[in-house]
């Protein structure tokens, strides 16, 4: 849920996430999207309101991650890939959301991607080119969906790291995925019921519900993120626009493996 490395943008980042948490507000959810192709002062963007309150929804969210003490830690089991650690834990989190769906949704996956993909199709008119030429190839290949398979992720990884100035930084990725598996799961798991309980709407709808669920249960808190990676789009999320976004949120590729879950052993 960060800033990528510039090469990165428009590439298979970490959407699923973003969409879950943007509920079931339709310009929450473009915003959701747009928040990795839309760059400086939203007040001079020509898009409505609610999608401008989506795009601040997802910095926040971003700024929250980086600052989190599991994020962090996460990002320390793969400190030999330094700038890139970040990017690969985003994308890793997305996969055991993926592979987790059923703790945190009553909505199957693949009808919360055929959705998803629905709703951002009947808004693709007011994205800018480059995410209206990307859109179809999202949908296509259903890259949300495809999040749920190991595989995918670390083909994802690897094509964006040939993109990078230097290409080796996301070389032979699955294997550190792998190795790392058991760690990130549990830090994940540990992490995304807060970013839940911190951005889903108060009161209502399915992930508000879930937040208090894992609450009620002990879900371990946090105590204390990684740094973001070199050609950030912003300066960083302010106070203020975190807080904003919390009121208001109530290149082609081949196609992929089948998005059956995937996980590897002990």
């Amino acid at each position: 849920m960060r800033r990528w490395p510039q090469a990165c943008y428009g590439e298979r980042v970490n959407y699923l996430a973003h969409l879950y948490l943007a509920g079931d507000d339709d310009d929450l959810a473009a915003g959701a999207l747009l928040g990795d192709f839309v760059k400086g002062w939203l007040e001079r963007q020509p898009l409505p309101s609610g999608v401008i309150a989506g795009i601040r929804l997802h910095r926040a969210i971003d700024s929250f991650t980086d600052q989190h003490p599991v994020v962090r830690r996460s990002c320390a089991r793969l400190r030999h890939r330094r700038l890139v650690a970040g990017v690969i834990v985003d994308l890793a989190y997305d996969h055991f959301l993926a592979v987790r769906w059923p703790q945190f949704a009553s909505e199957p996956l693949p009808a919360f991607c055929a959705r998803s993909y629905r709703r951002l199709l009947a808004r693709r008119h007011a994205f800018p080119p480059r995410l209206q030429a990307m859109l179809p190839h999202m949908v296509r290949d259903d890259w949300l969906g495809s999040y749920a398979r190991l595989e995918n992720v670390a083909l994802a990884l690897e094509r964006i790291g040939r993109r990078l100035s230097r290409p080796g930084l996301l070389a032979d990725v699955l294997a550190d995925l792998e190795r790392h598996y058991h760690g990130l799961e549990q830090d994940f798991l540990e992490f995304f019921p807060e970013v839940v309980a911190h951005f889903a709407p108060r009161g209502k709808g399915e992930q508000g519900a879930i937040a208090a669920s894992a609450s009620a249960v002990g879900m371990p808190a946090a105590q204390s993120g990684c740094r973001r990676t070199a050609g950030s789009r912003y300066s960083s999320s302010s106070r203020n626009s975190s807080k904003a976004a919390s009121s208001s949120s109530g290149s082609t590729a081949a196609p992929l493996a089948s998005a059956s879950q995937s996980r590897p052993t002990a």
